[in-house]
């Protein structure tokens, strides 16, 4: 068995390690002033403040000045062992620089000795928040685009599965206009296959709500949303199907 000192060494050294190796910024109040303790390089970086200009100082000195009061007011009731809700959890940090950090704070309040102290988790939701405004662009994007364009565009995933459609598509495919396309599959919209109409390697056969088989000049784009396979179709009716060689009037 290790001697008492030995072993408060080596959690000393252990808990340094942990703190310094950590992914996230933590920081370490103390529950009753509110004063910093402890803070790891990662909350250095994400602030901005060398370590001796953070420990030492109120845990306010991390938040904008608007909203310091705020947010103590949610530190105090978390010491008095109310839990913080999921958005209270959401917070901005003060860069030394001036600009806010946005946060997702997990703490917890410990007793050691006669002490209680707040161990804080930090989370940058900056990149998280970056791709949510450029998913939420890009499906404002993608809606304008189905909802203004003059082609037939489908929005399908890697199966064929149609998940979006556009007006014109629904006119050219749709016979009643209280059907829809989503649920269908691009083999739904297609005549089975035969010699003559597999003989055509440019253009793809398509038959509309009428039973009219079509040309379709296809331009597909190929992408990842949410890491899942989609495809986006712009289908242009070139004509009538004639079971000859080609297109009439069109030269492949």
């Amino acid at each position: 068995m290790l001697p008492n000192d030995v072993a408060m060494s080596l959690l000393e050294t252990h808990y340094r390690w942990l703190m310094e190796n950590a992914c996230d910024p933590i920081f370490v109040v103390d529950a009753h002033t509110g004063l910093i303790l402890e803070v790891n390089q990662k909350t250095c970086d994400m602030v901005g403040y060398p370590r001796e200009a953070l420990v030492g100082h109120p845990q306010t000195k991390l938040h904008p000045p608007p909203l310091a009061t705020s947010y103590d007011g949610i530190f105090q009731r978390h010491v008095q062992g109310l839990n913080a809700t999921e958005a209270e959890r959401v917070v901005f940090l003060q860069h030394a620089q001036g600009y806010q950090v946005p946060c997702h704070i997990n703490s917890t309040v410990l007793a050691l000795g006669d002490r209680r102290l707040v161990y804080a988790i930090a989370r940058d939701l900056g990149p998280i928040l970056q791709v949510q405004d450029e998913l939420r662009y890009n499906r404002e994007m993608l809606a304008a685009l189905f909802k203004h364009s003059p082609d037939a565009l489908l929005l399908c995933e890697g199966s064929g599965l149609i998940i979006d459609a556009s007006h014109r598509a629904e006119q050219l495919f749709l016979s009643n206009t209280d059907e829809s396309l989503l649920g269908l599959f691009l083999a739904d919209l297609q005549p089975q296959p035969t010699a003559s109409n597999e003989a055509q390697p440019h253009w793809l056969l398509y038959r509309d709500g009428q039973g009219r088989q079509f040309w379709g000049n296809t331009a597909t784009t190929l992408f990842s949303l949410h890491e899942q396979p989609r495809q986006l179709l712009r289908i242009l009716d070139v004509g009538t199907y004639q079971p000859a060689s080609e297109p009439s009037g069109l030269v492949s």
